[in-house]
């Protein structure tokens, strides 16, 4: 039961980091040029963090910036 268990954890960690990352883009005050360049989050060395991030961030804009989430081994 204990493996099971902290699968759960691991995976809800996931979610609160993906979020909390997420979020976080709400309070970026971005510069007049830089309007409409994409906007990208790269994940280092967690693909599961990664995974999630890229699933929550799916079709979603930050202001009417696209969201590119890109995945780095280290």
């Amino acid at each position: 039961f204990l493996f099971v268990g902290t699968g759960i954890v691991k995976s809800q960690e996931e979610n609160v980091i993906a979020i909390a990352v997420y979020n976080f883009t709400r309070y970026i005050d971005w510069p007049q040029e830089q309007a409409g360049k994409d906007f990208f989050i790269d994940v280092i060395g967690h693909k599961s963090v990664y995974d999630k991030l890229k699933e929550i961030t799916a079709g979603r804009k930050v202001g009417n910036r696209n969201i590119n989430v890109r995945f780095l081994e280290n």
